[in-house]
């Protein structure tokens, strides 16, 4: 945001389970390389340090404690909560639910595309909607059915698991639109 400041910046935030489902099962299939997010204790190390974690009290001993779904849980807390102080009062910078964006899809990208001042065209239209109506299995695909892809971790996460990821998740007010019943949004 400081090395860009006449650029327009969308920060999309995932629910809490739908973040942790994803890296997971991306990590099974060997989609990040080498790297293992739930275990990468360099960087839940380098996390801890910031404010947003000394808020929470967490350190890295506490977080070797907890299972990988509740340390990708804080991971979601803490980056998100940094991401979204920093961009406070920006006039630069907007925020989108993914769910709500998958709900919605033209009306939520078309509002992006004014907020980003981007002309709407007949081929950004079309590709739109020929991603959102094909499904491709690729774990990097764009052409998937949005709203299974918002909502593919109630069936990929047992209760005990959401449980514990939103045990975490509701610690921040971040977690609130998850945690009310909306048009776009579904029970936890």
């Amino acid at each position: 945001m400081d090395a860009l400041p006449d650029s327009k910046l969308v920060r999309i935030v995932r629910h809490p389970a739908g973040y942790v489902a994803s890296v997971l099962r991306g990590e099974s299939q060997k989609r990040f390389g080498h790297n293992q997010a739930a275990w990468d204790f360099d960087l839940y190390r380098m996390m801890c340090e910031t404010e947003q974690a000394q808020r929470h009290g967490l350190s890295e001993e506490y977080l070797r404690s907890c299972k990988p779904e509740e340390r990708l849980a804080w991971r979601w807390v803490v980056y998100n909560e940094k991401a979204s102080e920093e961009s406070e009062g920006r006039q630069n910078v907007t925020s989108v639910l993914y769910e709500e964006l998958c709900a919605e899809p033209r009306r939520i990208v078309g509002d992006l595309f004014e907020f980003c001042e981007l002309p709407w065209n007949s081929q950004t239209a079309a590709f739109l909607d020929a991603s959102t109506s094909d499904t491709k299995s690729d774990y990097y695909s764009v052409f998937k059915d949005p709203i299974e892809s918002a909502w593919r971790w109630q069936s990929q996460l047992d209760q005990d698991v959401t449980g514990r990821i939103m045990a975490v998740a509701e610690r921040s007010v971040l977690s609130s639109p998850y945690r009310v019943k909306s048009a776009w949004n579904r029970s936890a």
